[in-house]
């Protein structure tokens, strides 16, 4: 076996936290190498198509911010390693495997950001069989984001937090019914922007303090049974297909409390947008750079809460334009509740439209284009586009921030190059 290539920094993950700990690493440093066990940068930024990653009204989508950092990190010099699969981390060495076998490089520091995986089925205690149609909320976003693919009708989705609210919008954009969505706590458990653009302007239903019990159906699911934790009184719904979105669990598997390995993101604790998954990332980068300098390890404070669960209430309105996301309401004619006169000017002069997207197939290709509004627009004249062009494939090649349809209220712009 050669020689292990030696670099000041090793970052394990190439996502939204390894790319943004690499884009700050590179200030201070030029020797750093990223190793992604997938083909390609972005980690699941590129099948999270819904905008509300960057820009200034926060209009796009999570292919444009992974390819807007992974060229920012090229751009430093920042190398990348695809299809490698890191097995373990010993003293200043790594181990991973590639298409050409077992391979080895070496670094002063390492970055764990390898996020996160989803709960599953049967960590949630479901009776039942594993029926068809029994999907975890990354693996329907692939399916319909990544593919195109129709999944079925008739959802509930097990899970109210911001995931299980994405998903629901985006599949009742697509024309389908979500029966309704089920949380364990009491309260809703998504950010009060989800909770406004899913639950009020849609108005999907939410059954709070309840659980998935029981599937039935075979070999597709046909109903579920919901069981409420407070009297025991059990529903069924029919449906036919069931998402499960009930949570996400760090992957920090290769942390060996080694003082040279620094955790961030979601690897280290579930963030509630991915503001906060740059901000720790960039927190880890300057810890390992100045490990890196001086050998000593600095004290990283971590001032983590979880997110608390906050209920939209009537008459309140969550602000969509940044990451704030600002709870703001009437008080005697004045807006109340906004951190910027951005946010005061939404609350007064909101009209409904919102920034969309849609996964639209491709001529002669087995994936689907992300494309996205270029401006806010009713969510049922893009519900009603979506049905139009959903059987008439786009014909390639195209780049991203190409027009591929244009109206006279909005466009649709391709999101990434296909």
């Amino acid at each position: 076996m050669a020689d292990a290539e030696k670099y000041d920094l090793i970052i394990i993950g190439a996502g939204a936290a390894g790319l943004s700990a690499a884009i700050r690493a590179a200030e201070e440093t030029d020797s750093i190498l990223v190793l992604e066990y997938e083909k390609t940068p972005g980690g699941v930024l590129d099948q999270c198509i819904h905008p509300g990653f960057f820009g200034e009204e926060l209009q796009k989508t999570g292919p444009e911010y992974s390819s807007y950092l992974y060229e920012k990190a090229k751009e430093k010099g920042v190398r990348f390693r695809f299809g490698a699969f890191v097995t373990g981390i010993e003293g200043d060495t790594a181990a991973f495997l590639t298409a050409a076998g077992e391979e080895r490089a070496a670094a002063r520091a390492f970055i764990l950001a390898s996020g996160c995986r989803e709960k599953h089925f049967g960590e949630l205690g479901i009776l039942g069989s594993r029926s068809a149609g029994i999907y975890t909320g990354g693996e329907a976003q692939k399916l319909l984001n990544l593919r195109g693919l129709d999944i079925g009708d008739d959802f509930v989705i097990v899970g109210g937090g911001d995931i299980g609210m994405i998903i629901a919008r985006r599949l009742r954009l697509l024309g389908k019914n979500v029966v309704c969505i089920v949380e364990a706590a009491q309260e809703c458990g998504a950010m009060p922007k989800n909770q406004m653009l899913c639950q009020r302007e849609l108005g999907i239903p939410l059954i709070t303090g309840s659980i998935a019990a029981s599937v039935h159906g075979s070999p597709r699911i046909s109903s579920v049974t919901l069981k409420n934790l407070q009297t025991g009184e059990k529903r069924e719904e029919r449906c036919g297909a069931l998402i499960i979105a009930a949570g996400l669990v760090p992957d920090d598997e290769l942390d060996t409390g080694e003082k040279n390995i620094f955790v961030c993101g979601n690897a280290k604790h579930i963030c509630p947008s991915v503001e906060k998954v740059r901000r720790d990332a960039e927190q880890a980068a300057a810890a390992a750079v100045s490990y890196i300098k001086t050998g000593v390890r600095p004290e990283r404070s971590d001032n983590y809460t979880a997110p608390q669960r906050v209920k939209l209430r009537d008459g309140e309105k969550a602000c969509p334009l940044c990451h704030n996301g600002c709870v703001m309401k009437s008080e005697n004619g004045a807006v109340t509740g906004a951190k910027c006169p951005r946010g005061e000017e939404f609350f007064r002069r909101d009209q409904g439209k919102r920034y969309y997207s849609l996964a639209l197939p491709v001529e002669g290709a087995e994936g689907a284009l992300p494309v996205r509004t270029d401006r806010p627009a009713t969510f049922a004249a893009v519900a009603a586009l979506f049905q139009e062009l959903k059987n008439k494939p786009v014909k390639g090649p195209v780049r991203a921030g190409d027009v591929i349809y244009s109206g006279d209220d909005f466009a649709l712009v391709a999101c990434k190059s296909f």
